[in-house]
């Protein structure tokens, strides 16, 4: 018998909030964290383990005079290892703050309607390093539902218990490829659990839930988008789980089964100038794999991190060491709107059927000078 246990993060409270930037969607947003236990599987890489334990935050429209606190950015202990991986001083971290409000109900009207997008960290990289763009996403109509899978650096628990990863990474290629399939299919699993829940058990959506109403979300079809190894874990996605229609992948390669047996369904590429190239020799056997609608594009002058929060930790971490190598000449507003704005698009075709950006996904545009259209094969 599976069971879920949801409990919330606190909050963290603490002067001089350093604000991420706000939001240009038409609705405010809300965030929840949810611990979700699967008891049918274990943590392989955990002595002990008896069941797999792992955290969940759901970011969400939500309607105007909202009576909550923002949310911070990292819980406490968390804040702690991200002052330490950015070489700044304690308790800077811990002044990162969102601008969405902490558990605050989702906007009636939309509720029932409102798309539904997983969104895959990058390997070594947490789910709360996305927070501005799944806000951005929030904030145009979107349910946003994240994870942290195994490999995320570090991890926080509501009853103050951590974890960090003790995955060895080999060194021989072959060895290295069955251990990100391995992966690959654990974060399927998980998200597999996650969409179980969505759809069954009330005591999750209850956190999100306008006062006495009875919840359910638009979980038939859903498109999943990641950056990194998470661009190549939810193309994975595709592969394994029904309700998922379509994948944006953000600057990453793709591993894992999807290079043997391929897929008939959309995925649309946006990445740095080196991502998976069309005209790559090296990549395209992967580009031949994707079947379907398939849409290339490059963010001139981005890099690889730049599709994370890692710029606005830049502007708002005092001295950190986050230098130019890991920021590109784009900046981190900028990149937050077209991720935004491109994934909009795609997803509100897929899901809704609406094509509000004008066939945006196949052309270039003045209105996005610095995105290039490199390929694009078949009719969305």
């Amino acid at each position: 018998m599976r069971s879920c246990v949801i409990l919330l993060l606190p909050a963290v409270a603490r002067a001089a909030k350093l604000l991420l930037p706000e939001m240009t969607g038409d609705h405010n947003v809300g965030v929840t964290h949810l611990e979700m236990i699967d008891t049918a599987r274990i943590d392989p890489f955990t002595a002990g383990s008896n069941s797999r334990d792992f955290m969940v935050s759901i970011f969400y429209p939500t309607g105007p005079g909202i009576d909550s606190e923002l949310a911070p950015q990292f819980p406490p202990k968390t804040a702690t290892f991200v002052d330490s991986m950015f070489n700044v001083s304690a308790g800077n971290a811990a002044r990162l703050t969102t601008r969405a409000f902490l558990d605050a109900p989702i906007e009636p009207q939309l509720a029932e309607n409102a798309p539904v997008v997983l969104f895959n960290h990058g390997y070594g990289v947490s789910r709360g390093m996305y927070t501005a763009v799944m806000s951005e996403l929030a904030s145009r109509g979107f349910v946003v539902v994240t994870a942290d899978f195994l490999e995320s650096p570090f991890v926080e628990f509501p009853n103050g218990r951590t974890y960090k990863p003790t995955i060895p990474f080999p060194t021989d290629k072959a060895e290295q490829a069955a251990l990100l399939q391995r992966l690959l299919d654990i974060r399927v699993a998980d998200w597999k659990f996650v969409i179980s829940q969505l759809d069954t058990n009330q005591t999750v959506l209850n956190h999100i839930k306008p006062a006495g109403d009875h919840l359910r979300l638009k979980t038939d079809k859903v498109v999943s988008i990641g950056h990194s190894f998470g661009g190549a874990s939810a193309i994975q996605s595709l592969l394994d789980i029904r309700s998922v229609v379509g994948t944006v992948d953000l600057d990453g390669a793709l591993h894992g089964d999807i290079l043997e047996v391929g897929t008939t369904l959309p995925v649309l590429l946006l990445g740095a100038a080196t991502h998976l190239a069309t005209d790559d020799g090296a990549e395209s056997p992967a580009w031949v794999m994707l079947r379907g609608w398939k849409a290339d594009f490059a963010i001139e002058g981005s890099v690889h991190y730049a599709y994370s929060d890692y710029p606005f930790f830049a502007d708002l971490l005092p001295g950190n060491n986050i230098g130019p190598a890991y920021l590109g000449n784009v900046t981190g507003s900028r990149m937050t709107q077209i991720m935004a704005v491109y994934s909009e698009a795609f997803v509100s075709k897929l899901v809704s059927g609406v094509d509000d950006r004008r066939g945006l996904l196949g052309k270039n545009t003045t209105c996005f000078p610095e995105v290039v259209l490199r390929q694009v094969v078949g009719s969305l």
